[in-house]
């Protein structure tokens, strides 16, 4: 593979653009699902909820399986 300087250097930042976006992504994703078990939690203690706790949290785990699907979608990207 010849790369010219020019092309060498678009090439780098395509690659750097598609890294940064897949961090950022992740995090967004990785605070939300901190959030929604921390929300989760705390609704089910003050209120005693064990029957709608199990299912929030049975939520969660799907969010969590999207996740998973993103990143595997953005590491075929890559």
């Amino acid at each position: 593979m010849n790369f010219d300087k020019e092309d060498f250097k678009a090439y780098l930042t395509m690659i750097e653009n598609v890294i940064s976006r897949m961090a950022t992504n992740s995090f967004i994703v990785k605070g939300w699902t901190i959030t929604m078990i921390s929300a989760i939690l705390v609704l089910a203690v003050s209120k005693k909820l064990k029957l709608q706790s199990i299912y929030h949290c049975n939520c969660s785990r799907y969010f969590i399986l999207f996740y998973r699907l993103f990143l595997s979608q953005n590491r075929k990207i890559v």
